[in-house]
């Protein structure tokens, strides 16, 4: 029974491996989980094909249902696809790397993404930074597509947080009206300080 479990596991990780050998790393996001529970890596591929790899420790044993949601750690909101199980053993240690085909990569296009693993009333949540896709291009903000609310425009996207703004080069922001984003945390109206 062992040797047939290390032969099925060794044919899947070589099906993983010639699966997405065909193309190159276009590019990766790294999270860690709440409460310093391990680390995710999101992988998105020139073909347009997608890995989340988990590597989790301490966690309770048993097996986590794997969700990917469009927003944050703190916010999410749509549901992207589950994934199969991660199955923990005693030890509260496991690792799984998962395919993700092109179709579920498109919904993650131009949002953030986390990753939420749930057993029974317990979660834990990493969440990656806007992912993007080789040949699609997130359009800039404009006058059109502004966010109400900030100065400088800041893009409508389904969640944004200060490591966004400063990747863009717009922090500090200044928030004239409501903060759909959570940036002015201290209320001061500066966001991204």
């Amino acid at each position: 029974m062992r040797a047939l479990t290390l032969t099925l596991t060794c044919l899947l990780a070589l099906a993983f491996a010639a699966e997405t050998s065909a193309a190159t790393l276009h590019r990766s996001y790294n999270a860690s989980f709440s409460a310093s529970r391990g680390t995710a890596t999101l992988s998105i591929y020139t073909n347009r094909t997608a890995s989340v790899a988990l590597s989790v420790k301490s966690m309770t044993a048993g097996t986590w249902t794997v969700a990917l949601y469009k927003g944050t750690r703190a916010s999410l909101s749509t549901k992207i696809v589950t994934l199969a199980g991660l199955r923990v053993p005693s030890g509260g240690r496991a690792t799984r790397t998962y395919s993700v085909s092109e179709s579920v990569a498109e919904r993650m296009c131009g949002s953030r993404v986390a990753v939420k693993l749930t057993l029974g009333s317990r979660s834990t949540c990493a969440s990656f930074a806007t992912v993007s896709l080789p040949g699609v291009s997130v359009s800039p903000a404009t006058p059109s597509n502004c966010q109400a609310g900030y100065s400088p425009c800041l893009p409508i996207v389904d969640d944004l947080d200060c490591a966004d703004v400063r990747a863009m080069g717009k922090a500090p922001v200044r928030v004239t009206g409501s903060d759909p984003y959570r940036l002015d945390r201290d209320g001061d109206g500066i966001g991204c300080e």
